[in-house]
């Protein structure tokens, strides 16, 4: 027999046994000095058949801790699964969003750096062509700012 099995007796037995004390606490031992309309159980029996409950309780989960174990894990799965799927829509709407709007502003950005490179290259021709720079150093200075350089 599986020990998850033996606790899981050994914790519903005592809670049984932890309950039939507390109902005997509250009949045949109660506290009959008091008027007969009144129910005082004794307090030592409820005492000790509460006690006993909660270490049953305590058990028979230990007794069933592969299940409880089983349904986590499967509640873990089923909770990454609804988030890919969150995480899909979202993505996609979020494409369907930024793209059209990104593209404009990368266009922009292309156009300043090709005005840039050829600001660049008509700065460096007119350099030779006033012969502050010989034709090597042009060469040079062309394949530094097309990026050729390397």
């Amino acid at each position: 027999m599986k020990s998850t099995t033996k606790l899981k007796i050994v914790g519903l037995t005592t809670l049984v046994i932890a309950l039939l004390i507390v109902v005997l606490s509250f009949t045949i031992f109660r506290d009959k000095s008091w008027d007969h309309f009144t129910v005082k159980p004794n307090f030592v029996l409820l005492i000790l058949g509460v006690f006993l409950g909660m270490v049953a309780l305590m058990i028979t989960l230990l007794g069933f801790s592969p299940e409880i174990a089983k349904f986590s894990s499967k509640i873990g799965v089923e909770t990454i699964a609804h988030a890919q799927k969150e995480m899909e829509t979202v993505v996609s709407k979020k494409a369907e969003v930024v793209i059209p709007n990104v593209t404009p502003e990368l266009k922009r950005s292309l156009e300043e750096l090709k005005k840039d490179y050829q600001s660049q290259l008509i700065e460096i021709d007119d350099l030779l062509k006033k012969g502050l720079i010989t034709a090597e150093e042009y060469q040079e200075m062309r394949k530094t700012i097309l990026g050729l350089n390397k």
